[in-house]
């Protein structure tokens, strides 16, 4: 697993990529695309950078968050070629 700190543009660009909005990539198959599913949905980055300066004004007085200060972190959880296989003979409700 591997985890990035991610500024409020990063943080946007990448629940863009997340959520396949806009442009896709050539390797991006669009007729699997309607599988995808999103679990929990998740918070923009505004939402990420508010909830930043909240937690940081309820440790004390501090200095205003920097425009690339790090307001998420990132990660991304694999599954080998065997458990792809196991997982695709589920339904969706118990892949989720």
């Amino acid at each position: 697993m591997r985890i990035e700190a991610l500024s409020q543009g990063k943080a946007a660009g990448q629940l863009r990529h997340d959520l396949r909005r806009g442009r896709q990539p050539g390797y991006v198959d669009p007729e699997r695309s309607a599988d995808n599913r999103i679990l929990i949905p998740p918070p923009t980055a505004a939402e990420l950078r508010r909830r930043t300066v909240e937690r940081r004004q309820r440790l004390g007085p501090s200095r205003a968050l920097r425009s690339n200060a790090a307001i998420a972190a990132r990660g991304i959880i694999t599954f080998g070629t065997s458990a792809q296989a196991l997982l695709a003979a589920q339904p969706s409700e118990t892949q989720d």
